[in-house]
């Protein structure tokens, strides 16, 4: 059964919840486009002091962190430089 306007019941409030979810997306975009803008200065004064990021730098830096890292799958630690399960 409609209200006087029309509308379902629960209809407004599905509306209203919405409307509410558009805005804390809104919100959401706002504040990651905010820390993008955060990092881009960061990189930008840092590469200003100490020169720009080249993807040789990039690349090895990747390289360290995957020998580092500790892999877990399975309930099994793997470290991939030995691929031996601990």
């Amino acid at each position: 059964m409609g209200s006087e306007d029309g509308r379902v019941p629960g209809q407004e409030k599905a509306a209203e919840e919405s409307v509410r979810l558009s805005a804390d997306a809104r919100l959401q975009r706002l504040e990651h486009a905010r820390r993008l803008q955060a990092v881009d200065q960061f990189i930008a004064s840092y590469e200003a002091d100490h020169g720009v990021i080249t993807d040789a730098e990039i690349a090895e830096v990747q390289r360290s962190v995957r020998s580092k890292a500790i892999v877990i799958r399975s309930g099994r630690v793997i470290h991939p430089v030995t691929d031996r399960a601990r």
